[in-house]
């Protein structure tokens, strides 16, 4: 029974050395996994760190964009007023121009009558007067300058006083 009991002491004090060998290596492998994993930790630290910054720098970037392109719709807004503001003004002076070109084909109307008139008549005094009249009426240089018809009255001067001049050679 002492060999049991000495073998059982022994063997405790086996088991004992043994764990606390174990415990060792356990302690020694904790601080290795420790020097092991810290860095990789800071590494992974340092990389949230640069992703939230980059994240923060796109959050800018997008309020940026967003910025500019409620600047470029008001813009695009103001362009699109200005174009209708322009196409009321064109469809005004169009309207203008009708006009004037009315007056134009009723003063040939006019000419056309009064040559003809004048062609029936055996009277140079009339047609003289008449002639000197078309003159003071239409020519460029009895209007005033800056009339609104100015040039109309021109371009039906230029169009009878040709007709005008056949009749007088007649």
């Amino acid at each position: 029974m002492r060999i049991a009991r000495e073998m059982t002491t022994e063997g405790a004090l086996g088991v004992l050395v043994l764990s606390f060998l174990l415990m060792g290596l356990a302690a020694v492998g904790a601080a290795v996994m420790i020097v092991l994993w810290q860095p990789k930790a800071e590494e992974a630290a340092t990389e949230a760190q640069r992703a939230t910054e980059e994240l923060e720098l796109c959050r800018k970037q997008a309020m940026l964009q967003a910025a500019t392109i409620a600047s470029l719709r008001r813009e695009v807004a103001d362009y699109a007023t200005k174009l209708g503001e322009q196409g009321r003004e064109i469809a005004r002076l169009m309207a203008l121009v009708k006009q004037h070109e009315a007056t134009l084909a009723s003063l040939r109307e006019e000419v056309h009558r009064h040559a003809d008139t004048l062609a029936s008549s055996t009277d140079t005094g009339q047609f003289r007067s008449l002639r000197a009249l078309i003159v003071k009426e239409l020519h460029p240089d009895h209007t005033p300058e800056g009339s609104v018809d100015r040039a109309l009255r021109a371009e039906v001067f230029k169009a009878i006083w040709p007709k005008i001049e056949e009749i007088a050679g007649r």
